[in-house]
């Protein structure tokens, strides 16, 4: 409607809608047909915590869009705000910024769909990152680094779901948590609540209530707890079913780099990623494609840093850190030298905890047990790889703690 009474007798139209048209996957089409046409003069996103629309949930986000006609001269720049809570706040400078249209495909070159930035400090720290490094897949070239995927669904998958309950009896575990009957084996299916960062075994269906394993609620593990094992999954499938799984991804390694989808740009940490065997999977922790061990240590090294999570933050504009926004989040290519191999040396131990990454392991040139979980010499080992991203990410040292 907005469109067509431009076309008559309106040179621009102003309309209040979901933020999700400037922001959400489904929309990013009718998004970048408005962008390459110039039709965008502003966008002020809100939040209805201040009850600006009572009959509206409060977690409920709108905007306020501005659009041109497209015949009159196109727009170079966009005037943005995010996260606003007030009529205020869309007249204070501190919060509403310029967004140049070219930076657009800078920033989110896929779907040239706006960054959610506070303020113009987050903006022009995000540019300058996505300036210098490549995303990691563009739609527009058939080569790239890493591309996630969506993992079993339960609407889809459901069905080869199995209980514990409902396993053969008199079968044998091994430290995965598969279980073997004679001939027939069942993988455990993780899930993004069992997970995170750097760590495989996070939580756990083992000794929970009826109720937290019916709402999908594992509890929290003791840290090193469980020894070398993956954490007690909610469900399990016949291995050949995971299997075909993994062909239809063309997924070859005896591990898998994960990344947790459902996230929220206000969390403590957005990004959330690890290293799994080859087990099964259940959205929304969703799988990524990478080449070799290398890169798998070098992506998951640099997701759980805290430049990485600052750029995602940037780009998640609801509780989704989905596979389109993944594709476009800014990554250094693996550098060579020194820096590299620090890189892999203190990702691998993070990761190697569990003895189902020993293919993994085996893959850069370790042969050794996995290794064991001390608290401080891995928060000294993740306090190094912070510091050594923000230094490969050229982040000065006062925007550093900014950012922090």
């Amino acid at each position: 409607l907005a469109l067509h009474l431009m076309g008559t007798q309106f040179a621009r139209t102003g309309i209040v809608v979901q933020t999700g048209i400037a922001t959400d996957a489904p929309m990013e089409r009718f998004w970048k047909v408005l962008v390459d046409e110039g039709r965008i003069v502003s966008l002020l996103d809100f939040d209805n915590r201040q009850r600006i629309f009572p009959g509206v949930h409060s977690k409920m986000k709108f905007c306020l869009l501005t659009l041109r006609e497209q015949n009159s001269q196109p727009s170079s720049e966009v005037q943005c705000g995010f996260f606003l809570r007030k009529i205020e706040d869309a007249r204070d400078p501190s919060r509403v910024y310029r967004l140049q249209i070219r930076d657009l495909a800078t920033i989110n070159p896929n779907t040239k769909q706006p960054p959610v930035c506070r303020n113009k400090r987050d903006l022009d720290l995000l540019l300058g990152v996505q300036t210098r490094f490549p995303v990691l897949a563009r739609d527009s070239e058939s080569s790239w680094r890493a591309r996630a995927w969506v993992a079993l669904t339960s609407e889809g998958a459901s069905k080869h779901f199995v209980r514990q309950i409902d396993l053969p009896l008199d079968g044998t575990w091994d430290e995965s948590m598969y279980y073997t009957v004679g001939r027939t084996r069942f993988a455990p299916l993780m899930e993004a609540k069992q997970i995170h960062q750097f760590n495989p075994a996070f939580g756990t269906y083992e000794g929970v209530t009826g109720r937290d394993w019916d709402n999908g609620s594992p509890k929290a593990v003791e840290p090193g707890s469980l020894g070398t094992s993956l954490a007690y999954p909610r469900y399990w499938a016949s291995e050949v079913f995971v299997e075909d799984f993994y062909l239809s991804k063309n997924h070859t390694h005896q591990w898998i780099p994960v990344i947790r989808d459902v996230t929220n740009a206000t969390n403590e940490r957005t990004a959330i990623a690890c290293l799994l065997p080859r087990v099964g999977m259940v959205q929304p922790l969703n799988g990524i494609a990478v080449a070799d061990a290398q890169e798998a240590l070098w992506l998951v090294a640099v997701l759980n840093t805290f430049i990485l999570d600052y750029c995602a933050r940037q780009k998640v504009p609801g509780s989704h850190l989905n596979v389109t926004i993944f594709a476009q989040l800014p990554v250094p290519p693996k550098q060579g030298g020194w820096a590299e191999r620090i890189v892999i040396a203190e990702a691998l131990e993070l990761s190697y905890t569990v003895a189902g990454l020993q293919h993994l392991a085996q893959e850069v040139g370790y042969s050794g047990p996995p290794f064991p979980w001390n608290a401080d010499r891995r928060f000294w080992l993740r306090a190094e790889l912070d510091a050594l991203y923000f230094h490969l990410y050229g982040i000065e040292r006062d925007d550093v703690d900014y950012i922090m």
